[in-house]
């Protein structure tokens, strides 16, 4: 395929419309047109949908292909950055997406050790769910991705994974609640009262919902968020329990402004922190660097 080619597809990907194309690549919107039909005629393939062709509108086949060469193009913006910081005299940027839980938990602690090493580096993070950190890092939108997984790797042949740490989730409530003056927790009284569910539809949740049901749990679910600080302030304020990973509110446990129930009739639940990256990504200085500090700082976490 021509690179001027897949770079007009591309850019009437983006814009939707064939005369948007041609006004940011400075060219005719017949000469927009006339690469398409060279592409399609060389890949034997209709791109766009016939009837609103103008508006930019793919066939499956030019979806697929946009996912390529959005990949492509990604990859170009990264080798340029590379060797206009090498240029510079700067050591590039490390880009990483991350779960919630890992975020509010040893990462920030991590990266601060690397930029006390490498100032001149750039960070650039995302956060989401663990679903969605590994679409960006697949589709290289991220050189780095910070997963939570049932499992101490991840069975997939395009990543390179590294298990980090593992730890337990719990059950925590405020303080004064009432179920953190009893002695013994079991799971009857788990049903009896208002439970705030965190990842409904994630893997997490999934993963817990099975420990419930082969233990004949029902929790009493009253209020659903997917932000791990909101669950600890309503939990904080006896609005409910929940059921988290117990690195995102060591700190809170050991402040004393969430309490720990030990459900004593409950299996645990263990959950793993990955590092994922692209078994393709280049490594650069920073990137050597990074995974090299995540191998030494995990013994610590282990």
């Amino acid at each position: 395929m021509d690179l001027k080619q897949i770079e007009v597809f591309n850019k009437v990907c983006e814009s939707k419309s064939f005369s948007e194309a041609a006004k940011e690549l400075y060219v005719t919107q017949p000469t927009v047109s006339s690469h398409i039909k060279s592409l399609e005629d060389k890949l034997e393939v209709q791109l766009f949908r016939r009837k609103d062709k103008s508006q930019g509108t793919l066939t499956d086949a030019g979806r697929l292909l946009y996912s390529y060469t959005s990949q492509i193009f990604s990859l170009i913006k990264e080798a340029e950055s590379t060797i206009s910081n090498y240029k510079e005299g700067l050591n590039g940027n490390l880009s990483i997406a991350t779960s919630y839980t890992v975020l509010n938990s040893f990462l920030p602690n991590l990266l601060k050790k690397y930029k006390e090493k490498f100032l001149s580096v750039e960070l650039i993070l995302h956060s989401g769910v663990t679903d969605n950190v590994i679409k960006m890092v697949s589709n290289r939108e991220v050189q780095f991705g910070f997963i939570r997984n049932a499992t101490p790797s991840l069975i997939d042949p395009t990543f390179v994974t590294e298990c980090i740490s593992s730890d337990q989730s719990i059950f925590i409530c405020a303080p004064n609640h009432k179920l953190a003056r009893l002695k013994e927790v079991r799971t009857k009284d788990i049903n009896q009262v208002p439970i705030i569910r965190i990842g409904k539809g994630t893997g997490y949740w999934n993963q817990v919902s099975r420990m419930f049901q082969s233990n004949n749990v029902q929790p009493k679910v009253t209020m659903e968020l997917n932000d791990i600080f909101a669950v600890k302030k309503m939990t904080e304020l006896g609005l409910g329990i929940s059921f988290v990973p117990q690195m995102a509110v060591q700190e809170d446990l050991n402040k004393g402004n969430l309490f720990k129930l030990n459900i004593t009739d409950l299996p645990p639940v263990k959950r793993y922190s990955l590092l994922i990256y692209r078994k393709d990504l280049i490594l650069t200085g920073p990137n050597q660097s990074f995974i090299e500090l995540v191998n030494k700082y995990k013994s610590f976490l282990a």
